[in-house]
């Protein structure tokens, strides 16, 4: 399996409550381990950082389904490479 490792930035679309971060980390979870992705994510009720890490192709779909998302703007690709081992396996 190749596994690579992507990070991404983001800025908040409009404002979110407490209960939308909430179900935000909780569909986050759900869906990553569904798939296999571990990572970081980081907001500071502005802006998003997320590091990926899985599957190409998973982390592909991943990153695609964030891109659609309409609580982001502004994403930018900060960094994407292969990688032999996840820096946050959890």
């Amino acid at each position: 399996m190749h596994l690579i490792r992507l990070v991404y930035a983001s800025e908040m679309a409009k404002p979110l409550t407490e209960a939308d971060i909430e179900a935000i980390l909780h569909s986050s979870h759900c869906n990553n381990t569904n798939n296999y992705i571990t990572g970081l994510l980081c907001f500071n009720k502005q802006y998003f950082i997320q590091c990926l890490e899985g599957a190409r192709t998973e982390v592909s779909r991943t990153y695609q389904r964030i891109s659609h998302d309409r609580r982001h703007k502004n994403i930018q690709l900060l960094h994407l490479e292969e990688i032999s081992a996840r820096d946050f396996p959890e």
